[in-house]
């Protein structure tokens, strides 16, 4: 990261700052004079060295806490999962798909492969939970939007309003 920042002119004790050109002391490989001279005089590139970002032409590095929390899998009661859970209601619904096909091995790779962060759950749980939750939604909505439009029903011949 701070090679990004910094360069070497001969001298390792004292790095020059790439963005100002100013030399920074820097004794034994340690870094924290070179974080405080980013933290006063360029706030925007202490943020990202801070945050393990760094503008290459590559793209950005990741720190090591980064790749670590992007291999773990979504907390369940997460966002993200809560928001996957019901795409995956809705596509078993909407497309008619049996509950199984979440035990499938072809569909678990296949959600695997768009998200591996993503742990699909049972049959199960879209039985007992999802799919019930997500009728009930629906259902609640189309009474709602019934009730705010005219309504007509057909009564041996006659129409009621």
């Amino acid at each position: 990261m701070m090679r990004r920042v910094c360069q070497s002119h001969g001298d390792e004790h004292r790095p020059v700052c790439r963005t100002c050109k100013k030399a920074v002391m820097c004794k034994g490989g340690n870094t924290t004079n070179l974080l405080v001279h980013l933290r006063d005089a360029h706030p925007d590139l202490h943020k990202d060295a801070i945050h393990g970002k760094t503008d290459t032409s590559k793209g950005t590095q990741s720190t090591l806490t980064t790749i670590i929390e992007n291999g773990r899998l979504y907390d369940p009661k997460s966002l993200p999962a809560k928001e996957l859970n019901l795409v995956v209601a809705y596509y078993i619904v909407k497309d008619m798909q049996p509950y199984s096909i979440v035990e499938n091995p072809g569909f678990r790779a296949l959600v695997s492969k768009l998200n591996p962060r993503y742990k699909l759950p049972s049959q199960k749980y879209f039985t007992q939970h999802k799919i019930p939750s997500l009728y009930t939604s629906v259902k609640e909505s189309t009474v709602a939007q019934a009730s705010r439009n005219r309504v007509f029903r057909c009564n041996n011949g006659f129409v009621d309003q």
